[in-house]
């Protein structure tokens, strides 16, 4: 997932935390409360939470609502998985169920939802969450798969958009003047939507659509027009300037 974030923003800055295992192998809630208290102390501007929980008992659920809401207070834009699981579990996970978390299922190929994903807000990259299985004896290192991590990829791909524009605006020396106003949950939903106008459903993004196709390797500040960049990104967060005005 970190090498997913830093392709589409090579910049940025990882802090990195891996949560605690229970019984069923599945991610414990309480390490989950403790990472994200932890990324909110130290000041981080994403939280991605390739993740989910699919059910939570009230206690669980208010204590994960509680500290997620200190993030969002502190400006922090948060994005999660949703379930994966088809309609073998219905409803909205957490933490996507938390007001002002971006909910991000993965899509396939042609932007339309790989079937799979539950409750989604924003479809991005993520392939299908299942795997042809391998015929006659083959070992499964054979199996084909058009991508099996569906929409634990798609959040790293989300998060690492909404770094790279964050970035941009930083470039462009934009950031004093507008980068307060990219941190709310709506306003950079309103960019998002934008972005999504054309696609499927009004919800599978595609990076390269609005950026350089590739900005890994490529010192691509230097070798682009600084106005006509400035123009893009001014282009791309003008929803939220519209919802400052």
């Amino acid at each position: 997932m970190a090498k997913t974030i830093r392709r589409l923003c090579p910049n940025v800055k990882l802090y990195i935390a891996r949560l605690d295992q229970g019984v069923s192998g599945e991610p414990t809630v309480e390490s989950a409360i403790k990472t994200i208290s932890w990324a909110t102390a130290i000041g981080v501007d994403i939280i991605s939470m390739s993740w989910a929980f699919s059910k939570l008992d009230y206690v669980e659920a208010r204590k994960l609502t509680d500290v997620i809401e200190k993030a969002h207070n502190e400006k922090i834009l948060t994005f999660a998985s949703v379930n994966d699981q088809g309609f073998n579990q219905s409803g909205i996970s957490f933490p996507g169920k938390i007001p002002g978390v971006f909910r991000i299922g993965a899509a396939r190929r042609s932007g339309l939802s790989d079937g799979l994903s539950q409750g989604f807000e924003f479809l991005f990259p993520g392939g299908s969450s299942a795997t042809n299985a391998p015929q006659n004896g083959e070992d499964h290192a054979n199996a084909s798969s058009e991508m099996v991590m569906g929409s634990s990829f798609a959040t790293a791909v989300a998060s690492g958009l909404a770094a790279l524009i964050l970035h941009c605006v930083e470039l462009c020396d934009l950031d004093e003047e507008y980068g307060s106003s990219l941190r709310p949950y709506q306003n950079m939903k309103d960019i998002f939507r934008v972005m999504a106008a054309n696609s499927p459903q009004s919800s599978y993004i595609e990076a390269e659509k609005w950026f350089p196709a590739s900005f890994e390797y490529k010192d691509w500040m230097e070798a682009e027009d600084q106005e006509a960049f400035r123009k893009r990104i001014m282009a791309i967060i003008t929803p939220c300037i519209l919802n400052e005005s």
